[in-house]
Formats: C-alpha cells, sequence, structure tokens
C-alpha cells in the first residue's frame, strides 16, 4: 500500500539512453530511449514524483543528475570493454544487487530481452515492486523472433512479458496482436513528444532519411531512389558502426546528390526534419516510429516502404506507404509539389497535436501508476 504524504518513486531501466542525457556522449539509441526520456522529463518538472534513470555504462560517474532526474549507471555493460567471462560475472552480479536494493514504487522499462526478465524477477517476485513494460516494436511481439535469440533471451523475456503488471501497446495493431497471439492485455498510449507549434515551412529542400545502421533498415532502398531522382537532393543520417553503413557510405559516394552524415546530434537532428520536403522510411518492420513524429512536427510528409502503424499515414493524408512497390514510392515523389507538401503537413501537425502531445500522454502513465499504487 502506498503512502500519499511521500512522493512516488518511479524507476526508468533502458541501458541505450545514457546519450539522450549527455549529448558528449555519441553512441547509438532509439525510439524507445527517447520516449522514456521524454516521459521522464516531463514527470520531473511536475515536481510530484522522484524520478531515477538507470543506464548502461559509458564510462561515467556511478550517479550523475539532469533537471532533477538521478541517472544511474549499471556497471560492466559495455560489452566493447567488459567482454570477458569475469566481467559478464560481475555485470549480472551487479543488476542483480541493483534491483534488490532499488527503493522504486514503479519500474518503467521498453526493450525485450533479458533485462525485462530480471526486472520481474529480482524487482516484482522478491521485492513485490510494480513493473511497466511498454511495446517497442511489432517483432516484440513475435516469440519466434525472441527464440532465435537464444534460450536465455527467450526465458527471460518471456517470463518478464507475461508477467509484467502492465504492458503499453503504441498502436491498435499491436494491442490487437498481444491479444491474439499472446493472450495479453495491454493500454495503449501513444509516444509523447514536446510540440513546437512554430515550424517555418518555407525552406524544404531536401529529402530525408534517418535510422540507425541495421539490415532491417534497408538504407540501400533510399540510396537507389537518389540514384533515380538526379533531380532531387538527398540526405541519409545514419549513426553507427556497422557493415551496413559501410555498404551504404561506399553506395552514397557514387551519387553526386546525396549527402551521408554519421551522427547528428539528438537536439540538433529536427532542422533537418523542418527542413525536408520528404521524410522516407524503408524499414521492414518498426512501432511507431518517432522518425514519423518529427516528420510531422516538422510538417513534412512520409514515404514508408511498408511500415504504416494502424494505416496512420493513408487514414489521415499524412504521406503514403508503398508496400515495397519501388516503382510507386518513386511515382509519389515525382509527383509531390508545394501544394501537397503543405497539405500533407498541415494534417501531419495536427495529427501530432491530437495524438501525440506529451502532457496527454504522460498523465495516462500517470493513471495507471497510481491504480498499481492503490
Amino acid at each position: 500500500m502506498f503512502s500519499e504524504t511521500r512522493k512516488i518513486k518511479i524507476c526508468f531501466m533502458l541501458h541505450s539512453a545514457y546519450p539522450l542525457f549527455n549529448p558528449n556522449c555519441k553512441r547509438v539509441f532509439g525510439g524507445a530511449e527517447v520516449n522514456l526520456f521524454y516521459l521522464a522529463k516531463y514527470l520531473s518538472k511536475k515536481g510530484l514524483y522522484d524520478i531515477e534513470f538507470y543506464v548502461g555504462d559509458y564510462g561515467q560517474n556511478d550517479e550523475e543528475h539532469y533537471d532533477g532526474i538521478t541517472v544511474k549507471k549499471i556497471k560492466y555493460t559495455n560489452m566493447d570493454k567488459y567482454n570477458t567471462m569475469h566481467y559478464f560475472l560481475s555485470k549480472n552480479l551487479h543488476l542483480f544487487k541493483t534491483l534488490i536494493s532499488n527503493k522504486s514504487d514503479v519500474i518503467i522499462n521498453s526493450t525485450s530481452g533479458v533485462l525485462i526478465g530480471m526486472i520481474v524477477l529480482c524487482s516484482k517476485f522478491i521485492k513485490r515492486k510494480k513493473v511497466i513494460f511498454r511495446i517497442s516494436s511489432d517483432s516484440n511481439i513475435d516469440m519466434k523472433h525472441a527464440r532465435a535469440k537464444g534460450l536465455k533471451f527467450y526465458l527471460l523475456y518471456r517470463l518478464g512479458l507475461f508477467n509484467s503488471d502492465v504492458i503499453v501497446s503504441q498502436t491498435e495493431k499491436q494491442k490487437s496482436e498481444l491479444k491474439k497471439k499472446l493472450g495479453l492485455d495491454s493500454t495503449i498510449i501513444k509516444n509523447g513528444f514536446f510540440i513546437d507549434n512554430n515550424i517555418d515551412i518555407t525552406n524544404k529542400k531536401h529529402i530525408l532519411w534517418v535510422s540507425r545502421a541495421v539490415d532491417m533498415k534497408r538504407p540501400e532502398l533510399f540510396i537507389r531512389l537518389a540514384e533515380e531522382c538526379p533531380e532531387e537532393q538527398f540526405v541519409i543520417i545514419i549513426p553507427g558502426n556497422d557493415p551496413v553503413k559501410d555498404r551504404a557510405r561506399e553506395q552514397a559516394s557514387k551519387l553526386k546528390n546525396i549527402k551521408l552524415l554519421d551522427y547528428v546530434e539528438f537536439f540538433q537532428i529536427q532542422k533537418y526534419f523542418d527542413e525536408a520536403k520528404l521524410f522516407v522510411n524503408t524499414s521492414e518492420f518498426e512501432g511507431f516510429p518517432n522518425s514519423f513524429i518529427q516528420a510531422c512536427l516538422g510538417k513534412t510528409p512520409i514515404l514508408s516502404f511498408n511500415v504504416n502503424p494502424d494505416e496512420f499515414l493513408t487514414k489521415n493524408n499524412i504521406g503514403f506507404c508503398c508496400n515495397d512497390d519501388f516503382d510507386l514510392a518513386l511515382k509519389f515523389i515525382k509527383d509531390l509539389d508545394s501544394e501537397k507538401i503543405k497539405v500533407y503537413g498541415n494534417n501531419g501537425i495536427k495529427y501530432i497535436q491530437e495524438n501525440h502531445d506529451i502532457e496527454k500522454n504522460a498523465l495516462k502513465y500517470e493513471e495507471i501508476i497510481k491504480k498499481l499504487l492503490k
């Protein structure tokens, strides 16, 4: 039973979120990290909660403070540095101690795998804490995908997923698939962003692609678009170190109309969306990409090859999903003009205001937390 005489203690756990707190750390992170970072930041500003955020080991201090959030390091989680059996044991021991000693009322996580299993095992089963798990991608619902990552991954992920107190899904599709395939209920809470309504859309000049360097993002399709549209300027922002990036760099170097950027600080990247006449997503699958929200915030139309969560692009007339038909994608680009950009862009910002305002969506988390602690 929670005492209302003290602040609710909320703990976020996500290894790759540290670069969002410290821009000097140039490591890669994804949409799940952005979503929980914004949620933690908003809740901290309300002054009603004690917020802790556990992150991976990037060589930083054990404890740091950012805007009222206590950021703590889970030691030995840097596999580039700690990749021996000794450190493997040390990492797991430290994680166990961290979870057992944690004094939070609620723990929130958004990554499929070992961590959510350990959180449930230690924090819920042993310490009787409440656990919220947020689905970060449609692949989180695919148990075959989890099995392919090894027995330990599968067993701990399944333990965590099936025993979290609340599961948060991003889309109607995820909610439906969770129930149909796994018999699990979930609550839909869309990604929340801070919204700037004063975007200047007079300087739309390039076609943009932004994502991590992994195979399922398929940057080669974007580069092929650039090859087929020599009259347009293309910008590809692809952080990370991977053979996928090496191939993309080699392919892009042969074209005069494409600029490849290795890394842009997250809080500087919005201007690329604001200045884009079109944002292109070539991923095989995702949840609800934060890049879609960033495009809409910049009043920028979206062309997606395969990802169209809950048909939001077409239902809201924000862009086009070509269903992996390259010729249709090409035609959409060729037919795009300033009037269409304006219409798609205005529809996009309207959709974000109605569905992805951090204030409205954070309130849904607050309601869940208060119900759990009654």
